[in-house]
Order: structure tokens, then C-alpha cells, then sequence
């Protein structure tokens, strides 16, 4: 045996099947795909005829694990981009599945980067337990800490009788 053979296969074989795991998850959230397409008959006969030694992913997996892996690596980069921020202009869309009935919100931030880039980014999207005022501001504030370490925000409102416009 030379001095250059290679004998850890199977963490080479281990790498491959995380990075096909992870890069499935970012496939499926860009194109809104539901994670239960992994085992559907098409996709599993694609990979069957072009990529036979690929295992797919399970739904539970690429919903589980391999999604807050996903999350947690795109937000170590995020925090990154905005570290410079000074401010930030947050967004909300709130949603509910009709399929399983529960409610969604997600959160965006605006900014303007040092050289003069426009950026939104989606900070998270969550499955809400509850619709309560303090609960979502709870929501938005966990939110921003997983971003900044010093947070601070308020939030504006303006209760302007129509009659004065």
C-alpha cells in the first residue's frame, strides 16, 4: 500500500450525503417545495437512473436536523453581512397553512450595506403558537437576538384622527 492511499471512505461517502442532504434542503425552501417531495415517485426515480449510489433524504430528515443545520449556517453568514449595519428596516408577512391550519410569521430586514448595496434578507419564519401581541413581540425580539447582539427597536405608530388629514 503507497503512502498516498486513501482508506476513509466512508467519511468521503458521509461528506457527500450531508452535502446532498443540505443542498436538498436549500433547493427545496428556494422553490417552495414540501419536503414529502423527497419521497415521492419522480424524484426517487431520478436519482435512481442518475445518481443510483445517492441516498435521499427522508422528509423527517430534511425537515429536522438538516433544516436547522441549513438555518444555522446561512445565519452565521447573515450575521456577518450585517454586522455593520447601523439600521435596519423589519418587515413582516403573517400566514396561515390551510392544509394544517397553523399560523406562520416571518421576518425581514432592509438595509443598506457600507457600499451603498440595497439588501432584504428573511431573518426567520416560524410556526406562531399564539396570535397575542406580547407572544409575537416575544417572537420578534428572539428573533433579533439570534442577529444582534445589542438590540434595540421600537415600535411607531401614529393614531391620527381622520378628520384632522
Amino acid at each position: 500500500m503507497s503512502r498516498n492511499t486513501v482508506i476513509a471512505v466512508p467519511m468521503v461517502t458521509f461528506q457527500i450525503s450531508q452535502t446532498v442532504t443540505l443542498d436538498t434542503v436549500i433547493w427545496f425552501c428556494r422553490e417552495l417545495l414540501a419536503f414529502e417531495n423527497a419521497v415521492k415517485d419522480g424524484f426517487v426515480d431520478f436519482f435512481k437512473a442518475n445518481a443510483p449510489s445517492l441516498h435521499i433524504p427522508a422528509p423527517v430528515t430534511l425537515g429536522g436536523t438538516a433544516l436547522e443545520d441549513t438555518y444555522q449556517a446561512v445565519r452565521s453568514l447573515l450575521k456577518t453581512k450585517m454586522a455593520n449595519v447601523k439600521s435596519l428596516c423589519l418587515m413582516f408577512g403573517g400566514w396561515t397553512d390551510r392544509y394544517k391550519a397553523r399560523s406562520y410569521l416571518g421576518v425581514r430586514a432592509s438595509f443598506v450595506q457600507d457600499d451603498w448595496l440595497y439588501s432584504v434578507v428573511t431573518l426567520r419564519c416560524n410556526v406562531l403558537t399564539s396570535h397575542a401581541a406580547c407572544d409575537v413581540a416575544d417572537h420578534i425580539s428572539h428573533v433579533l437576538k439570534n442577529f444582534f447582539s445589542d438590540v434595540w427597536y421600537g415600535i411607531v405608530g401614529f393614531n391620527v384622527p381622520l378628520d384632522t388629514l
